[in-house]
């Protein structure tokens, strides 16, 4: 097991390169807390690093939940880290006391030396209602808004893009989710358009990334089983699945398609992120359930992603696994 720690459980996660160092950012709780659905209500985000992925130095913590009243004053969960110029901005998304958790806003912090880390001070991006859905009252379902994905438009150098987890406005319930698209010309303000996929599958698309993988861009998310709409449980061309999938298109932003081969991988594995590391692409991911049902609650080992001759993506799973 990659990475595992022995006072806290570990999920969700991100990568960055600085030199040889390969640095870990990922969602924490302490097992203290005996009941595994309580970590999203307490996660903050941990740091480590590596240079051969097997041996891991723990960093402090980057940030930690906001001060009482602020938007990020309940948890801290899922981001990005990106550099430009000579600082590093970590994208997060917070949850407040004051909404019980239901709404979720995305702020970012800076660094200049990857370990020490300052929030921005400003108001956090929220929910863009004119293309995705708000708590209104009404739903069941949180607000979505999370996953922060931030990366540089490779042939606009200065426009960037953010890809978040977020649900269309209109349409059945559990076949809202889609991915969002916000741009910015300053990593500060940002403003949202309409989303890079189409809804009626799913409850929500988490964790998303984009990478060019085997010559195409592929379009990396997990969802679950039971956030599956009924319209794609009728579909007989797809998984339904709980696991990490992928859609492949022309550029970073798509258009994006799918066919039988989109689930990359299941069960045990989950929130599985691409990492591209010494000339190979490798996934690791969240294992959570074990074979005989208790919580593990850490990260796999890296498992080598391969291109198909048909241009479809495979994971080698090691047999121990």
């Amino acid at each position: 097991m990659a990475f595992v720690l022995d006072d806290k459980w570990v999920w969700d996660f991100w990568f960055c390169q600085d030199g040889e160092d390969l640095h870990l950012f990922y969602l924490q709780a302490p097992r203290s807390l005996v009941d595994e659905e309580r970590r999203h209500r307490n996660a903050t985000i941990g740091h480590a690093r590596t240079r051969d992925l097997a041996t891991w130095e723990i960093l402090p913590d980057p940030i930690g939940k906001g001060t009482p009243g602020e938007f990020d004053d309940l948890a801290t969960w899922t981001g990005s880290v990106f550099r430009h110029g000579d600082l590093w901005y970590l994208f997060y998304t917070g949850v407040s006391t004051a909404d019980d958790g239901y709404v979720q806003r995305i702020n970012c912090a800076t660094s200049r030396d990857l370990v020490h880390f300052t929030r921005s001070g400003r108001p956090p991006f929220v929910t863009d209602p004119t293309w995705y859905e708000v708590l209104d009252g009404s739903t069941e379902i949180e607000e979505s808004w999370r996953d922060p994905w931030v990366y540089e438009d490779a042939d606009q150098p200065g426009l960037f893009h953010m890809l978040l987890t977020a649900r269309v406005k209109d349409g059945p319930g559990h076949g809202r989710g889609v991915v969002a698209h916000a741009t910015s010309t300053n990593l500060h303000d940002w403003s949202a358009g309409p989303p890079i996929t189409e809804p009626g599958q799913v409850v929500g698309l988490e964790v998303p990334s984009t990478h060019f993988i085997g010559g195409q861009w592929r379009l990396l998310f997990c969802t679950q089983e039971r956030w599956i709409s009924e319209l794609r449980k009728a579909r007989t061309d797809v998984s339904f699945e709980t696991g990490t999938y992928y859609y492949s298109g022309p550029t970073a932003l798509g258009p994006f398609t799918e066919d039988s081969s989109s689930l990359l991988l299941g069960e045990p594995y989950y929130a599985g992120r691409a990492l591209h590391w010494q000339g190979q692409w490798y996934l690791m991911a969240f294992i959570g359930l074990q074979p005989d049902g208790t919580f593990l609650g850490g990260l796999s080992d890296p498992m080598p992603i391969e291109a198909n001759d048909d241009g479809t993506l495979h994971v080698r799973v090691p047999a121990q696994a």
